[in-house]
């Protein structure tokens, strides 16, 4: 994804056109991402509230694992609002949990408050 800010960013972008090595295709959004988004904080937040224990992975089981959730997770814009959704809300969990809910409340920006309230009760 490209955003051209000015008229600088508007001839990088056509220089680079004009070399004819860029692809570009229209954008794509598949799948759901909410249950990923919570099932991804449930198991975060077990392994810092100490519940279970990080153990990664051996490194192929992980590859494995990767193409598998490439194949079933969401894809393209739906991938993007996952990972915004779900650092969101991991931040909000963490200052919630050190400051208090009054305090994360007050501190949290417009298009953070939309977010948590999308997912309900975090």
């Amino acid at each position: 994804y490209v955003t051209i800010r000015n008229e600088a960013g508007r001839e990088i972008w056509d220089m680079l056109r004009a070399t004819e090595r860029l692809v570009e295709e229209p954008t794509t959004r598949e799948g759901q991402r909410q249950e990923f988004v919570k099932q991804t904080l449930v198991t975060d937040d077990d392994v810092q509230l100490g519940l279970k224990k990080s153990n990664p992975l051996p490194l192929f089981i992980g590859n494995i694992l990767a193409d598998v959730l490439e194949k079933i997770g969401p894809k393209g814009m739906e991938f993007a609002a996952y990972s915004i959704d779900y650092h969101v809300l991991r931040n909000f969990l963490l200052v919630y949990r050190r400051l208090g809910k009054e305090k994360a409340e007050r501190m949290l920006p417009a298009y953070a408050k939309k977010i948590i309230q999308d997912y309900g009760d975090v």
